[in-house]
């Protein structure tokens, strides 16, 4: 302890005898009315007089001004008299640098100015892990040779009984894991068998190498046990990202739009005419106009003269690597169909159609029309 450090608590009393001399601040963002009174038109802790510390911001001010502060307290006190935009900054500003049992001893060196997140995501329906719930995050750009720097967002939604740390990875569309970042949330600081009705912040950094190709990738995540890593879910997406240009405009326009914000930007160019045990390669650009919540499966479908399905491909997009959901507002999503000609098919003109539906519910989406499907064209067998 130097002279000029500064020594910030949740218990001025302990704080008074164990050093000798009130320490300098009263440090406490909830339920402290009933312990101050007023000095010289200021808040104090009724008992030695250390003044009132009750907002991030002026936490904020006593870190610029100070060249080192001590923050004392236990995880109980951390949980239960504290807001979530104060408890943020204790674990951005400061270091675990002594700990016994529930007993914390923290301290900053100055005030560390904050990563600034570009990128944001509040949840209105919080994905529940288990007994946590992921209420959002806050990102970085995303870009070659540049970390790739996360803020995940947890809250308890019923009692934990132990300790359960994240991961969260990078991962390419072929299904290969670029690189990961494991921990706990709030850096350890709190551990999840304590945490309440307040959210706490669980920071990320992921390498993102310089040589990675154009492409689309995703953020995967992940709980487990801390002490036998079991897995507490399956991974699952939280977002995605694009590198390169845009995907080429189609060579056909349709500008067909469904419920739910789907729009068909268009295709390429179909053959002529096929022979039966064919295989037709389909590019389709699409655009989301608007938040789709569900996850749709596409259907593109070969019919006949009197509508009888020939042939098909039914799958969510990009092989269910990019669904609807994760879909960002008029972004092009360019995606690739195979659909085979059966080699029992007769000659005769058939015609391509495609759409969406629900996979729970197997619903077709409409067009704006009215139509659950789009004839984007005939082609002949031959």
């Amino acid at each position: 302890r130097h002279d000029s450090d500064v020594i910030m608590t949740p218990q001025p009393p302990a704080c008074a005898w164990i050093i000798g001399e009130p320490c300098d601040y009263y440090a406490r963002t909830r339920g402290y009315q009933g312990y101050t009174v007023l000095q010289n038109d200021k808040p104090v802790d009724r008992w030695t007089g250390a003044d009132l510390l009750t907002s991030a911001d002026q936490l904020q001010k006593v870190l610029t001004d100070s060249p080192r502060v001590w923050f004392v307290t236990d995880v109980d006190r951390l949980v239960s008299r504290y807001n979530g935009d104060f408890i943020r900054m204790i674990t951005e500003q400061f270091d675990q640098v002594y700990r016994h049992e529930d007993t914390l001893v923290l301290m900053a060196e100055g005030w560390r100015e904050p990563q600034e997140y570009p990128h944001s995501q509040l949840l209105v329906s919080p994905i529940a892990v288990g007994p946590l719930d992921l209420v959002g995050w806050e990102g970085s750009d995303f870009d070659r040779g540049r970390d790739l720097t996360m803020v995940l967002l947890w809250r308890a939604n019923r009692a934990i009984d132990k300790q359960i740390n994240t991961s969260l990875r990078l991962v390419g569309s072929d299904g290969v894991k670029i690189s990961q970042d494991d921990g706990a949330p709030a850096g350890g600081i709190i551990p999840t068998s304590k945490l309440e009705s307040i959210t706490v912040p669980d920071s990320k950094r992921l390498s993102v190498p310089s040589s990675l190709p154009d492409g689309l990738y995703r953020l995967e995540l992940v709980a487990y046990d801390g002490l036998t890593h079991d897995p507490i879910t399956d991974a699952f997406p939280i977002a995605w990202y694009y590198l390169g240009p845009e995907p080429a405009p189609p060579v056909v326009n349709h500008d067909a739009v469904w419920e739910e914000a789907i729009k068909l930007i268009g295709h390429d160019n179909l053959p002529d005419q096929l022979a039966p045990g064919a295989i037709l390669p389909l590019r389709m650009v699409w655009q989301a106009i608007g938040s789709i919540e569900t996850d749709y499966t596409t259907f593109v479908h070969l019919v006949d003269e009197e509508n009888n399905l020939i042939g098909q491909q039914d799958r969510q997009p990009q092989n269910g690597f990019y669904p609807t959901s994760g879909w960002q507002s008029k972004a092009m999503v360019e995606d690739h169909y195979e659909l085979q000609v059966p080699p029992s098919a007769a000659t005769g003109e058939y015609q391509i159609v495609v759409g969406w539906y629900d996979t729970l519910s197997g619903q077709r989406l409409r067009l704006s029309n009215g139509s659950d499907r789009l004839v984007i064209g005939p082609i002949q067998i031959e």
